[in-house]
């Protein structure tokens, strides 16, 4: 059976091919339907051919690919009969054919395997929720899904930097990382054998198209492509390849709404520093760290100290690393918030939402004070204070200055 599915119906003499009716066919997988493991009655289709003995019957999308997906119908001469109704079609004398009844019903003389293969007809792509639906022209084993032969680029024709002199020029090798993407593989994959399969994108795939902040930002910058190892259709044909110089624009786009969230905090008070965790990609152009308080409870009346400045040494990542700037880190001291007496107990973080943005500039999840998190790793300071600075000695007031 062909990419599109035919019936050649002969008849003993001449028939009238407008009078035809696909509806008034029924597919059955043996010669009496009582005995059958499967059967199915057309629901349309449409002919080209003139008056004469012979009817090609096309048959519609719909038919194709329930016979196409049904395991146990038409899938070889052994499994292929049909049963007519009087209705399906007239002489030119306006005589009804004779009917084949469900239990007498015909073989097949000549059944032509499907070797067509099947092809991409489009996608749609969810930052939002992760999902990614793509549909071919014809059903398709989904079980036979490969997503790591699945490219996310943000042109349709794109090819990786080509070494010159034995270099590859490193700008251009970033500029291609950020507009190209391969799957790592997926979750929650349909399961129906039809056109259409969807599944989720991986959190870490998710996140690091993300990351990479000229792909997958907008619909002008979603394309696919695909080899051909990457599904097969009902009759294991591989599908037909997408290259990346030629590489399918997406049919919808559903950007990220969704606001960041902070999971997790760690703060190192010997080396002056927090991480933290959070549910996504998160810009590092974004960061104010005056929007960020270090407290020793969620209660606005305890010590609170509001960072002033500091040193960001992630970029775009779904974890940064947070330098304290050497003035900050002593007030923090100096307050005994975090302190090594209570660790834990006595060191939260809130912060509102202007701290940072997403990359796609949703605001972070604000925590206030009343719900400050609570850090998750203590490192306590060990480190001994050392004598910077001999600064001042007064006999007059009988005092010295020391920096440390």
């Amino acid at each position: 059976m062909d990419a599109s599915p035919r019936l050649l119906l002969t008849f003993s003499e001449t028939v009238n091919s407008l009078t035809l009716s696909p509806a008034s066919i029924r597919l059955t997988s043996a010669s009496a339907e009582v005995n059958a493991s499967a059967a199915y009655t057309l629901t349309g289709g449409s002919t080209l051919s003139v008056n004469a003995t012979l009817i090609i019957l096309d048959l519609s999308k719909n038919d194709s690919d329930y016979i196409k997906t049904n395991t146990s119908l038409f899938t070889g001469a052994d499994d292929s009969y049909i049963a007519v109704e009087s209705t399906l079609i007239e002489d030119m004398a306006n005589n009804s054919v004779v009917a084949i009844l469900a239990d007498k019903a015909k073989p097949v003389r000549n059944y032509t395997e499907d070797t067509t293969r099947p092809y991409l007809v489009g996608f749609s792509l969810d930052m939002d929720s992760a999902t990614l639906v793509i549909t071919f022209s014809e059903s398709i084993e989904t079980s036979s899904l490969q997503s790591t032969q699945l490219r996310l680029q943000a042109l349709s024709n794109l090819t990786a930097p080509v070494p010159v002199n034995g270099t590859v020029n490193k700008t251009d090798m970033e500029q291609f990382r950020l507009k190209t993407f391969d799957l790592t593989g997926h979750a929650n994959r349909s399961t129906l054998n039809v056109p259409v399969v969807s599944f989720n994108i991986l959190e870490t795939d998710l996140n690091a198209v993300k990351e990479r902040f000229l792909l997958a930002t907008q619909l002008n910058a979603t394309f696919l492509s695909l080899t051909n190892t990457t599904i097969m259709d009902m009759n294991n044909n591989n599908v037909h390849a997408v290259l990346p110089t030629s590489a399918r624009s997406a049919h919808t786009f559903v950007p990220d709404t969704t606001e960041p969230v902070v999971m997790r905090w760690r703060i190192d008070m010997d080396e002056g520093s927090m991480e933290i965790d959070f549910s996504e990609t998160v810009r590092r152009p974004s960061l104010v760290f005056q929007s960020f308080t270090i407290q020793d409870a969620p209660d606005v009346d305890d010590p609170i100290f509001a960072l002033t400045s500091g040193v960001c040494n992630s970029f775009n990542a779904t974890t940064w690393l947070l330098e304290f700037n050497p003035a900050d880190l002593n007030e923090i001291k100096r307050l005994e918030i975090c302190s090594e007496r209570f660790q834990r107990d006595d060191c939260y973080l809130s912060f509102d939402s202007t701290a940072l943005t997403d990359m796609n500039h949703n605001p972070v999840r604000a925590f206030n004070s009343s719900q400050a998190r609570r850090v998750e790793t203590y490192q306590p300071d060990r480190r001994a204070p050392a004598l910077y600075q001999f600064i001042d000695f007064n006999k007059t007031s009988e005092s010295i200055t020391l920096n440390f």
